[in-house]
């Protein structure tokens, strides 16, 4: 697609949903287009520098500021209606995180008991009484092939970065170092790319890709509202009790299954 396109495409959406943040923006375009979010940061930034789209900074008390983008020619009400709607929305959704990612640790947590690890823990912390650190591993199992796996589980919209696997792989190192166990290292994420996932797979890290932020029930109704209001294609209702077949499928068959000696 052009450039000229792309922005043509960025403005008729600020045009239809009155004000909208950066990644409301790319989320619609690659949602509908399959267009990376890089090379739609790149469009909203050339038409914020040549003025044809105007921007409102926002503070959050839990994330990077909120920048809201409109059409200068945009009624005042309407943006500023839009962006207090989807603002409430955005900072429900920050107070939420920290109890979504725990909700996935422990979704995963549930497929692994069912896949048959024995010693099963969720935020596992300490062996035998010799600690690992403050947040721990997130879900730590015995395989039936008798080594222990490490599974990082980052149930979040932020990209695994390359600093995140290097993480994960000290995280292995270091409660390998102390428990004197075969420990192997895993990832569940719904997102990673480019240089992160090229070192997951030099390291021999498994990756199962969910490719969607796994959310409890209880929040069904207002993520269906988020999703609407700002675009959002990657949120998924589960149910920590009965995780459904394809995301059991894909732990078994990309995390238990994978074969370290190779």
């Amino acid at each position: 697609m052009s450039e000229d396109s792309l922005n043509q495409i960025v403005v008729t959406i600020l045009e239809k949903h009155g004000a909208c943040i950066q990644h409301e923006i790319t989320d619609r375009v690659y949602g509908t287009y399959k267009i990376n979010s890089r090379s739609t940061t790149e469009s909203i930034n050339q038409l914020f520098s040549a003025n044809i789209i105007d921007r409102e900074e926002i503070p959050s008390p839990y994330t990077k500021d909120f920048h809201f983008y409109f059409l200068p020619n945009t009624e005042a009400g309407v943006v500023d209606s839009t962006i207090h709607y989807k603002l409430d929305l955005l900072l429900r959704h920050s107070r939420l995180t920290q109890e979504i990612g725990k909700f996935g640790e422990d979704l995963i947590g549930k497929i692994v008991e069912e896949l048959s690890y024995d010693e099963v823990e969720v935020r596992k912390k300490k062996h035998e009484n010799i600690g690992l650190g403050r947040k721990g591993i997130d879900v730590w199992g015995k395989h039936a092939l008798d080594y222990y796996q490490n599974i990082e589980v980052k149930n979040r919209r932020q990209p695994v970065n390359l600093s995140d696997i290097q993480g994960i792989i000290t995280k292995t190192d270091t409660a390998h170092n102390r428990w004197n166990l075969p420990i192997e290292s895993a990832l569940v994420c719904p997102f990673i790319y480019g240089t992160a996932l090229e070192e997951a797979n030099s390291a021999n890290v498994p990756v199962a890709i969910t490719e969607k932020i796994l959310v409890p029930q209880k929040y069904a109704s207002f993520y269906r509202e988020y999703s609407q209001a700002l675009g959002s294609y990657y949120f998924e209702i589960a149910d920590s009790e009965n995780p459904s077949d394809s995301l059991s499928d894909l732990i078994l068959d990309v995390i238990y299954d994978h074969d370290y000696d190779e």
